[in-house]
């Protein structure tokens, strides 16, 4: 859960100040409430609020994979398409930390059949919340690209 609750412009002073909420699949919401003088530095804040937490989402999701991948059920989890997506995906990790939120979240897109694979087994406790940060994931980077294809559409 990634949400901005609020973000206002004062017309007068054009100090900027927001509100927002996530959860990075620990159940624990954070809360962070700021002010800036100046939009820029605002939304700058915020993007790489952004760009942490889906590296965060991301990063815990694949480590929980390549763990289920060392101790669980060889003949569940050692299958050549398997490890084709657990490597591609690990790679992926290593190549997000130094990219921007825009490359992140679209290669995220592009490989969600990857994502997919290395869910754990269906009878495994941790397969629905598994699911569930899958989702997030998908929908929260749906939402980045969606919002950076607006800002295009508006420059153009």
């Amino acid at each position: 859960m990634f949400i901005v609750e609020s973000y206002n412009i004062c017309p007068i002073t054009g100090i900027t100040d927001f509100v927002i909420k996530f959860d990075i699949g620990t159940g624990r919401v954070v809360t962070d409430k700021r002010g800036y003088y100046d939009r820029q530095d605002a939304d700058k804040y915020i993007i790489g609020i952004k760009r942490s937490y889906i590296l965060d989402l991301f990063g815990r999701y694949v480590y929980h994979a390549i763990i289920l991948n060392e101790t669980g059920t060889r003949s569940f989890y050692a299958t050549p398409e398997r490890m084709e997506s657990l490597d591609i995906c690990q790679r992926a990790n290593q190549y997000f930390q130094e990219e921007s939120i825009n490359a992140i979240c679209t290669y995220i897109l592009q490989i969600e059949k990857h994502l997919r694979r290395i869910l754990p087994s269906p009878g495994n406790k941790s397969r629905q919340s598994s699911d569930d940060k899958l989702l997030e994931m998908i929908m929260f980077s749906k939402q980045v690209c969606k919002s950076i294809n607006k800002i295009k559409e508006v420059e153009a």
